[in-house]
């Protein structure tokens, strides 16, 4: 690929990381296939000057072919359901304390609609049976997952699970916003009087919101670990609040909100008070060398079909890929 001068034509290189029936924690070996031969295609990249590029796995995991099935067809290895959960997890673990070049994990896979029988070993690569019934390997995932739902920096749209909406917020389509889409306060759409609240949980030395700024635009009260963000103007009550009304319609808008933040996770706290619509959010990147917010991406769907991601790279919208 190098040698063909590909180089110059893709920011992430893509690699299979199935671990067959060896643990993760198997050196690499050029005459065997196991999750950290992906350390070999490394080496290649780093070889040719491209080790400032992100490795993503795009698909990761182990099968857990019960013993019916004959060695003769089991053309990924064979490990017990209970290594598969522990495995799968602890690959992952391998990685973000090893691997600062890797990003997404795109587990192999969530769940199949019907067409794989059970006599086929491809069928006990799933997270969840057809009928979505968990199997051991999607607990394991989800509870190690849950502390990733932290934004480190990067840009974001509105749909990252760091940011949580609580109250009637509404998704609206519009080609004009990040990803065809924002999200708008019940204020904005509706005369109901239950409060409409968001929060983020983000690392990073600084926080930036990304809305849609138009004519009578109302406002977003916020606080920052609890406390009001000094720079922001406040109301009569000493609470401060970012403006969103302009005198003409602004798309993508960026609305600084906290510059400077000590190192450590933070809690933004929203509360919209009229038409409020949310397009995103940004984060600055930590100075420290060895940020903690270095996060393995779990890019799987948890939870019927929610995607769960995290990426150590700068998370962008789009991005070209090579495949090995």
């Amino acid at each position: 690929m190098y040698a063909a001068g590909a180089q110059a034509y893709f920011d992430i290189m893509s690699a299979n990381a199935f671990g067959l029936g060896s643990p993760p924690e198997d050196p690499p070996n050029p005459g065997t296939l196991n999750f950290q031969r992906v350390l070999l295609e490394r080496e290649v990249m780093e070889k040719n000057g491209d080790g400032a590029k992100p490795i993503w796995i795009l698909e990761y995991g182990w099968n857990a072919a019960p013993e019916s099935i004959p060695d003769s067809r089991l053309i990924w290895g064979r490990v017990t359901e209970e290594q598969q959960a522990q495995y799968t997890v602890r690959g992952i673990t391998l990685a973000r304390n090893n691997w600062p070049w890797a990003g997404v994990f795109s587990i192999w896979y969530f769940r199949q609609v019907g067409d794989i029988p059970p006599t086929n070993p491809e069928y006990y690569f799933r997270m969840v049976d057809a009928d979505f019934a968990p199997r051991p390997v999607y607990f394991s995932v989800s509870a190690a997952s849950k502390p990733q739902r932290v934004a480190g920096p990067g840009e974001y749209e509105e749909t990252n699970p760091a940011l949580t909406f609580v109250g009637a917020w509404l998704y609206q389509a519009d080609t004009n916003a990040y990803g065809a889409q924002y999200i708008s306060a019940a204020d904005a759409i509706s005369d109901t009087s239950a409060a409409e609240t968001a929060t983020l949980r983000f690392y990073g030395e600084q926080v930036d919101l990304i809305a849609r700024r138009e004519p009578g635009a109302g406002r977003l009260f916020v606080t920052l670990d609890g406390k009001a963000i000094n720079g922001l103007p406040r109301a009569a009550s000493g609470e401060s609040y970012i403006e969103l009304a302009s005198g003409q319609t602004e798309w993508r808008a960026t609305l600084p909100v906290a510059r400077q933040l000590p190192r450590g996770e933070h809690t933004l706290e929203m509360r919209a008070d009229g038409a409020v619509n949310l397009d995103g959010f940004t984060i600055a990147p930590l100075t420290a060398t060895t940020p903690p917010w270095w996060l393995i991406g779990i890019f799987t769907a948890l939870g019927f079909g929610c995607a769960l991601g995290a990426f150590l790279s700068k998370p962008a919208r789009r991005a070209r890929g090579a495949n090995e």
